[in-house]
């Protein structure tokens, strides 16, 4: 053990996975021979446990510890050591990783929050127009229908303010029997097995599991679908449910910029690092960004105002789809085309330049091109504030 303590660098969690290839590597063993000293008749089976091992896959029982340290001739507490503080970081980290994805899903679903406490406002602010206003497609999280085996639709902002304007995309609420707004329906098209997100706009009540409906789910959907739901003066009408394979542009709106524009004071966005700090917050009402430097604030008005400039850049919408299994069994997400796993949403995608990689958005975490974590938003920011602060990011000079 001390030659292994001098010649490695021990990585935090993977302590063991480090010591024993070192060792097994030492002993001129195969991955074969060190199953055979162990006493494993399959010794094909038994190669494959200790490369997940070495691996740090997983972590190999005490019982196996046993034959690896008599094996490779190693301090059997030793190694029962490791294996407990390894235990113990990765339980850490995964409950670092479960807080960070917490503080994600906030953010990614505050414009839920958003859209229940000013229902009202948005309702009579949209049954004014009579073409739908300029932040009509502003995206919401993941509003929208999922159908197992079909597919999905998204819904924007003015999909789901005309929707609920025609008493559609709505139930009956389970608490007090009134007026049910869904925002997400997800479910089996021919079962009742199926998930919603909503409130009620009488008794305000937004924690229900179930939908109140007849017949089967498709069925329902089908009577809710945004096809049907089109401003008429809209584009077209789509089909009930598409296949969201196409990344889209987005609109440069987001829900806090429309209730600023409607004189609301929403809470400031915030942007922080994955350990809390702060790096930046924007004012929906200001149109104002501040970094957390000694930097002059970033103006956004021109966005904004009456005759805003035009969409020289903006972010895509690209869909997230979920696993191709769970719990051993496929998830077939769509048909035709064929599509394996759920519709999960959609995530941004942002250039940061013309020769910069794409960033991504997904459910209120910020990653970089490695696939890092480097930012998490607690709302919706405009696709404009996003665009410069993954610039400021990055490091470009583009953001000063």
């Amino acid at each position: 053990m001390d030659d292994f303590e001098g010649s490695t660098r021990r990585s935090a969690g993977f302590q063991l996975a480090e010591a024993l290839a070192y060792a097994r590597q030492q002993s001129g063993y195969s991955r074969g021979d060190l199953a055979k000293q162990m006493g494993y008749q399959n010794l094909s089976r038994g190669g494959q446990q200790i490369q997940r091992w070495e691996a740090g896959d997983k972590l190999p029982p005490e019982e196996r510890i046993v034959l690896l340290g008599r094996a490779l001739d190693l301090p059997i507490m030793d190694l029962l050591n490791l294996r407990d503080q390894d235990a113990k970081q990765r339980a850490q980290d995964q409950e670092a990783q479960l807080a960070l994805l917490r503080r994600g899903e906030a953010g990614h679903r505050a414009d839920f929050r958003l859209l229940q406490q000013h229902y009202g406002l948005l309702m009579k602010t949209y049954q004014t127009f009579t073409r739908p206003p300029v932040w009509a497609e502003v995206k919401i999280g993941d509003a929208g229908i999922v159908l197992a085996y079909l597919g999905a639709q998204s819904f924007f902002l003015g999909d789901l303010l005309y929707a609920w304007s025609q008493n559609r995309m709505s139930t009956t609420c389970e608490a007090c029997g009134g007026r049910f707004r869904l925002l997400r329906l997800a479910g089996s098209p021919l079962s009742g097995r199926h998930q919603i997100d909503g409130f009620c706009i009488d008794c305000g009540q937004s924690d229900q599991r179930q939908l109140v409906k007849t017949g089967t789910l498709l069925a329902y959907s089908q009577a809710q679908k945004v096809g049907m739901l089109d401003h008429p003066s809209r584009r077209p009408t789509r089909a009930s449910l598409i296949d969201l394979t196409d990344a889209m542009m987005e609109s440069h709106w987001s829900l806090p910029q429309v209730l600023a524009s409607l004189g609301v004071s929403t809470p400031a966005i915030q942007l922080t690092t994955p350990q809390g700090n702060l790096l930046a917050s924007y004012d929906p009402l200001r149109t104002e960004l501040t970094l957390d430097k000694n930097q002059a604030s970033v103006c956004f008005k021109l966005w904004f105002g009456p005759t805003p400039i035009p969409n020289s850049e903006v972010t895509f919408l690209e869909d997230c789809w979920g696993e191709a299994y769970s719990g051993g069994r496929p998830v077939i997400g769509q048909l035709s085309p064929p599509r394996a796993g759920s519709w999960r949403g959609q995530t941004r995608v942002i250039f940061p330049g013309e020769s910069g990689e794409a960033w991504h958005q997904s459910r209120g975490l910020l990653y970089d091109p490695q696939g890092r974590v480097r930012g998490v938003t607690n709302g919706a920011l405009p696709s404009p504030v996003l665009i410069w602060l993954v610039r400021w990011l990055a490091g470009e000079s583009g953001a000063t």
